[in-house]
């Protein structure tokens, strides 16, 4: 992997933690009705903006992995809720685990392809 590869993943990375943080911010407003969170879920996803918009656009196949790899993992969280159990009961947390576990390797895959 090289130095290339890894600046992006870190991004990628990055960004997606900004991303699940801002949804669950966004819940957390939901639940409670308070309208802290709300502002610090657009502190998110105005990071998440931020980061991928002021230096370059992303191409096609990396936007469409990464919405897969989000939409599969929370999909196997949801139907399979066994898998991040034993780290915690909170199903964000589980989330980011089950991204950095599953999705890091699929996307160094998809960031070489695409170089």
């Amino acid at each position: 992997m090289s130095m290339d590869v890894f600046g992006k993943i870190l991004k990628w990375w990055f960004s997606t933690l900004f991303l699940v943080g801002g949804i669950y911010f966004l819940t957390l407003t939901q639940d409670t009705g308070a309208k802290g969170p709300f502002f610090v879920a657009l502190l998110c996803f105005g990071m998440v903006y931020w980061a991928y918009n002021s230096r370059n656009k992303l191409p096609r196949p990396i936007i469409l992995v990464t919405v897969g790899i989000l939409g599969g993992t929370a999909g196997l969280l949801h139907y399979v809720p066994d898998i991040g159990a034993f780290i915690t009961d909170n199903f964000f947390v589980n989330w980011l685990a089950l991204i950095a576990c599953l999705g890091t390797p699929i996307m160094i895959y998809a960031y070489e392809k695409t170089a």
